[in-house]
């Protein structure tokens, strides 16, 4: 298993206590035989602002002129009401990348056996649950402390979290990642991620390919069109990388099992 924190635009060297940097990002690859393995993405926010990929490029560029024509961003807010909620709903800056909830947002179909199957999506989430900071405390912080903070925390022995499935119900778009779910759904614990060590190359990052459509044997995407985006974003981003900087990466990007075709139908959860 590897797992990478980050922190929010995109900028490598924004400072992990500024508020801009807020919502923090979590991935997980699970390796499994014969090459395999699943990734999974997440954030805080239990919800994503916007639901189709045309609506997420128009939020890019208001967003993205910001600066110089605020009223567009403003405009945006108002005429897209849950998308102004959630982004008011980005929480403040964690404790620490150990006591941050992180939900993976896309809906997954899980088969077992006898034909049953469970529609739900998954949260890392800590045992305490989440432990943020006020804008006060953060500011009080060095600018990786984030950083310093989780390589310390692994290296003295180390930390565990929940990998979550929260099941679905039969009123929930399991194609839509754009409203976050309540509470009240039954939740099963999946298994527990323990996290010991720091990898030896943190360099080695920027070689590995997140495709959040490489599944395993049992599982399916639930048709959610941002998904596709998700991970064209990805693939584009790992093409560039390489392009500027192609070193020894292609045992670690390409030895993987290819990602399988997944289909995009609307789908309502049946259980």
């Amino acid at each position: 298993m590897l797992v990478w924190f980050s922190s929010s635009t995109g900028l490598p060297d924004v400072a992990e206590n500024d508020a801009w940097a807020n919502p923090r990002g979590l991935a997980v690859r699970f390796f499994f035989p014969k090459g395999s393995a699943i990734d999974l993405v997440g954030q805080p926010v239990d919800g994503f602002p916007t639901r189709a990929p045309e609506e997420l490029l128009r939020l890019l560029r208001v967003t993205s002129h910001r600066t110089i024509a605020p009223g567009a961003f403003e405009l945006y807010l108002q005429k897209k009401p849950a998308a102004a909620i959630l982004i008011a709903s980005i929480p403040s800056t964690p404790r620490s990348f150990a006591t941050e909830r992180f939900s993976m947002l896309h809906d997954f179909v899980l088969s077992g056996p006898e034909n049953g199957i469970s529609i739900g999506r998954s949260h890392v989430q800590p045992k305490a649950g989440p432990d943020r900071l006020t804008r006060r405390q953060a500011n009080d912080r060095t600018g990786n402390f984030l950083t310093n903070e989780i390589i310390e925390r692994v290296s003295t022995g180390g930390y565990d979290v929940d990998l979550v499935l929260q099941l679905a119900l039969a009123r929930d778009w399991t194609d839509d990642i754009s409203t976050g779910w309540s509470d009240n759904r039954r939740e099963v614990t999946l298994g527990t991620l323990f996290l010991d060590r720091k990898a030896r190359d943190q360099g080695e990052q920027i070689h590995i390919l997140l495709d959040l459509a490489r599944l395993t044997p049992g599982t399916a995407a639930c048709g959610n069109p941002m998904l596709h985006v998700r991970n064209a974003a990805y693939h584009t981003d790992f093409r560039r990388h390489m392009a500027a900087d192609p070193g020894d990466a292609g045992a670690v990007a390409t030895g993987l099992a290819p990602s399988p075709a997944y289909p995009f139908p609307m789908q309502r959860s049946s259980s």
